[in-house]
């Protein structure tokens, strides 16, 4: 086999595992692959700016649904910052893509080696984000179903306001810590906070 004819097999094999993945993990399936490896291909080989256009849809989406969850809730603005800013953080997308396994999928340069940097992962799944928004037709139940899965949302997180938590969270811990800290506080705060009938 030449190396080229390799390099695809290698790029079919990461698309097929992200498919199954996401239909695994989050019941959607692709009707269209293209704009997954769109969403995977972080080389710039195949289209120019790799997947960066579709994470920029992604990280917007991915605050629409954050916000949208955050609002009926009453608590102020930068709770709403706070939520956006701990779920959307780079550490916490790239915690996401290890933990359910989206890293082996990611198509990097053929000569890269070693681990995906903390960046281009969270990039990919904000481009995941970004694709499977397109790919359902902007269905953003099927959007918010892939983040509940993924732990990016305000439920499956248990994310509450930094405020609330302000000498747990500084200095800031990352990812699943920083979520199961902010929970744990919750948990604190409701208690020494009940209303009693």
């Amino acid at each position: 086999m030449t190396g080229r004819s390799e390099q695809t097999v290698v790029m079919s094999n990461k698309l097929g595992q992200a498919k199954s993945l996401i239909r695994d993990l989050a019941g959607y399936c692709f009707k269209d692959g293209n704009i997954l490896f769109d969403a995977l291909d972080t080389t710039g080989l195949r289209v120019q700016q790799s997947n960066q256009r579709l994470a920029l849809l992604g990280d917007a989406i991915l605050k629409l649904i954050i916000l949208d969850d955050w609002y009926p809730t009453g608590t102020p603005k930068g709770a709403g910052n706070d939520h956006v800013a701990s779920i959307g953080s780079n550490a916490n997308l790239a915690a996401a893509a290890r933990l359910h396994g989206i890293e082996v999928c990611v198509l990097t340069n053929p000569g890269h080696r070693g681990p995906v940097s903390q960046a281009t992962l969270a990039t990919t799944v904000e481009a995941i984000i970004g694709a499977v928004y397109l790919d359902s037709e902007k269905d953003l139940d099927a959007v918010r179903t892939l983040l509940d899965a993924l732990g990016l949302s305000i439920a499956s997180t248990g994310n509450v306001p930094a405020q609330n938590c302000n000498s747990l969270t500084a200095p800031p811990f990352s990812g699943a810590l920083d979520s199961m800290l902010r929970f744990a506080c919750y948990q604190a705060f409701n208690a020494r906070h009940a209303i009693t009938s």
